[in-house]
């Protein structure tokens, strides 16, 4: 992602050669700003997000036929989610239209099946499938009343698909987002931003544990 030739746009760097502009393709999917490219397990699809239709929506391009489409045309604002480990479903996260929440849901890889999987007035992004496809990890900015009064913060959520149970992974006064699984599923990393600065943590999923 790079403005190198006057837009926001999307390039695609090869890992073999020489360190040099040779290896930077401009990947040329829309005419719009585009951010927050996300590659499927196998490198085969990229989602992403456009303006090119005069709102930021979310896109794919099929690496292979070399195709690209909006997931789903919409008036909303938009913004890319995660694939599922097996590549046939996607979460984006919709945005309200005066921008004080944002709910994310869950679709096949063409933009049909929508399902809404949260529904409040809180700030939920990023969410992240689990390496078995289970759940999802995703973070909630929300209001808390503390001794100094009303202040917003952020803290990991995990979803359960099959139950829609949701679970509060963090607790802290750190403001936590950017969540990313293990392997195994049994933690999560995360960027917490606190009074001492910002750093990467690791939490055991179940426990809670730091």
């Amino acid at each position: 992602m790079s403005d190198r030739d006057g837009r926001m746009a999307l390039y695609r760097m090869s890992l073999d050669g020489p360190a040099d502009s040779a290896r930077v393709e401009l990947l040329d999917l829309t005419s719009g700003e585009e951010y927050a490219p996300i590659w499927n397990r196998n490198g085969t699809e990229l989602m992403f997000t456009s303006d090119e239709s005069g709102t930021q929506n979310v896109w794919m391009w099929d690496a292979v036929a070399d195709t690209v489409f909006r997931l789903r045309p919409d008036t909303m604002k938009q913004s890319v989610g995660d694939f599922s480990p097996d590549g046939r479903s996607v979460t984006i996260v919709f945005q309200s239209g005066d921008f004080t929440t944002n709910e994310i849901f869950l679709m096949d890889r063409e933009g049909g099946d929508l399902e809404q999987l949260t529904d409040n007035e809180l700030y939920d992004v990023t969410p992240r499938f689990s390496p078995d496809g289970s759940r999802i990890a995703f973070c909630r900015q929300h209001i808390e009343t503390t001794d100094d009064g009303e202040q917003r913060n952020g803290d990991i959520f995990v979803m359960d698909l099959a139950s829609r149970e949701v679970q509060r992974v963090t607790t802290g006064p750190a403001f936590d987002c950017l969540p990313a699984w293990s392997p195994d599923g049994s933690r999560i990393t995360y960027h917490g931003c606190g009074p001492d600065g910002c750093f990467i943590h690791v939490v055991e999923v179940v426990s809670g544990v730091t």
